[in-house]
């Protein structure tokens, strides 16, 4: 099985494949290459982050209204470092580490189960978040936006493991 086909949602398998469009032949492409009118039925699940110090941190440039939704209260430009705290911080900042060193497609799926472990005590009600995050670059080489489009789902199972996937095709 690909990495494609291993995404959880259709939706999600739906922006790799329009990142995948965009990028052609060259590792990555652009911000500039992305059309938000493209992406119109997904935009309330996508996320751009621009890419602070080498990946120290991260700010929501923009986040769709049905992640805010999950998240119950705004984050556009604010620090991921700002709003979330802790292992959890450390994991998901790990993620975008991955996507900026590598410059790959990272697809990710965790469990919120503890309040006061998550950061994000508010999302402890949405049992799993699936995190597919792409890699963007003005100059073709340096990490400096990551595209992330995010679903939250209901868990199925209290004990499903987490799941991450690097594309290194």
């Amino acid at each position: 099985m690909g990495f494609a086909e291993s995404l959880s949602d259709q939706r999600l398998t739906t922006l790799l494949a329009y990142w995948s469009s965009k990028r052609g032949d060259r590792r990555m492409p652009s911000r500039a290459d992305i059309d938000p009118a493209d992406l119109r039925v997904l935009l309330p699940h996508i996320m751009l982050l621009d890419v602070i110090d080498g990946g120290s941190d991260m700010r929501y440039r923009l986040v769709g209204t049905e992640i805010e939704r999950h998240l119950g209260r705004p984050v556009t430009g604010r620090l991921l470092g700002d709003l979330v705290s802790g292992e959890y911080r450390d994991y998901v900042l790990s993620l975008y580490r991955r996507v900026i060193v590598e410059t790959v497609p990272v697809y990710s799926e965790n469990g919120f189960f503890d309040r006061d472990r998550s950061g994000f005590g508010m999302i402890a009600d949405f049992k799993r978040a699936h995190r597919l995050m792409l890699p963007l670059s003005r100059d073709g080489k340096t990490v400096d936006i990551v595209l992330c489009g995010q679903i939250f789902t209901t868990n199925r199972n209290r004990d499903e493991p987490d799941v991450l996937l690097l594309d290194k095709a």
